[in-house]
């Protein structure tokens, strides 16, 4: 199971995904789509670094760590909207904790 965690709000957080899926090992849609919104979302932050800091970031393989200060709420929306597709169509095998998360967008 992934476990993707939001700490934080849009200002100043962290974004922590978590395990494998287990759907299909060696063809796993599962983790590839979590796996490419969290590093979109990695992406976005550094691409915008008049808006945004990257404080920390750690990739490994079943662990992904972003801690992130400054405006990034249009890339967190994108990234929660994305990760939440995909719980919702594959329950089992991802899920997503942001109730710590305060929605200050």
């Amino acid at each position: 199971m992934i476990e993707a965690v939001l700490r934080g709000d849009a200002r100043r957080g962290t974004l922590m995904v978590t395990g494998h899926a287990g759907y299909d090992p060696g063809h796993d849609i599962v983790c590839a789509g979590v796996s490419a919104l969290s590093q979109a979302f990695l992406a976005w932050c550094l691409a915008h670094e008049a808006r945004v800091r990257v404080k920390h970031v750690s990739a490994r393989s079943g662990n992904f760590r972003v801690d992130y200060e400054g405006d990034c709420a249009d890339a967190l929306g994108m990234t929660l909207a994305g990760l939440r597709g995909i719980e919702k169509s594959y329950p089992d095998y991802v899920k997503i904790d942001t109730e710590k998360f305060l929605r200050k967008c």
